[in-house]
């Protein structure tokens, strides 16, 4: 997967300035005919160099991506998908160099 590309839409963009880091996510159609779509992400220094991995969060029918930018540098996300039981929710996730644990809020 590589952005931009014509299937990528839904920019989100936030920023870290104790990270000295932008974070930028996006939603992009994996299987059209389908209509299925994910969340990446890519991680940009402040002089605008690229970190090489692209995160693909998943999804079903992912969209709507959110971020946030907190103080010790981390990133925070949320974005709507469905379930397998094609129930609608919030998922979300934290992105970082902590160890995290895992947080279900319902």
């Amino acid at each position: 997967t590589e952005s931009p590309g014509v299937d990528d839409t839904q920019p989100t963009v936030a920023a870290s300035p104790s990270r000295g880091a932008y974070l930028v996510a996006w939603r992009q159609i994996t299987v059209p005919s389908l209509g299925m779509s994910s969340i990446f992400a890519r991680e940009e220094t402040a002089t605008g160099s690229l970190n090489d991995q692209i995160l693909n969060l998943g999804g079903i029918v992912a969209g709507r991506p959110r971020l946030a930018a907190g103080a010790q540098g981390d990133f925070g996300m949320v974005y709507h998908d469905v379930n397998l039981s094609l129930d609608w929710g919030t998922y979300g996730w934290v992105v970082g160099s902590r160890v995290y644990l895992p947080i279900l809020i319902r």
